[in-house]
């Protein structure tokens, strides 16, 4: 009913019509279609690979951080508990691709971080937690106590 065959002038192939668009038009937008979800897959994998690298924590040093001592001596009686923290480093997207040095050393970085976002000065933590996914090390976390000492206690590293 929509659809009707346009005039042959000259003896050219008769061309269907539907509703405002001629067959060939038709597959060139088909044509076009396919390749906007070509695109848009390409682009939906570039952003899950993307995000699957940037899943990996990778935790700066802040320069507040900076200043936090790590140790896993006791500190002194005249330092004050702020409260436990947690580092993180690493993910099960990307952190497979990092060596077991630098996932230690970005979550050394966050547990830093975070004791000086708690105005600490000093952070005793435990012995490195190594995660796994796929037979490889993936993440690592470390746990501690966030302190804030006086001045004269030595920051020394």
């Amino acid at each position: 009913m929509g659809e009707q065959i346009a005039p042959n002038p000259g003896g050219a192939k008769p061309t269907r019509r539907t509703r405002h668009h001629t067959v060939d038009e038709l597959g060139a937008q088909e044509v076009f279609a396919e390749a906007m979800r070509t695109s848009i897959l390409v682009l939906s994998f570039a952003l899950l690979v993307g995000l699957s690298v940037s899943g990996c924590k990778t935790a700066g040093l802040s320069p507040a951080g900076a200043n936090v001592a790590p140790t896993r001596d006791p500190l002194p009686p005249d330092c004050q508990t702020l409260g436990l923290v947690t580092g993180k480093g690493g993910g099960t997207f990307g952190g497979g691709m990092v060596s077991n040095e630098d996932l230690i050393e970005y979550a050394m970085n966050d547990i830093r971080n975070k004791t000086a976002e708690l105005g600490g000065t000093h952070v005793r933590h435990d012995p490195p937690q190594m995660g796994s996914g796929d037979g490889t090390t993936t993440s690592v976390t470390i746990t501690g106590t966030a302190y804030k000492c006086p001045d004269t206690i030595p920051r020394s590293q």
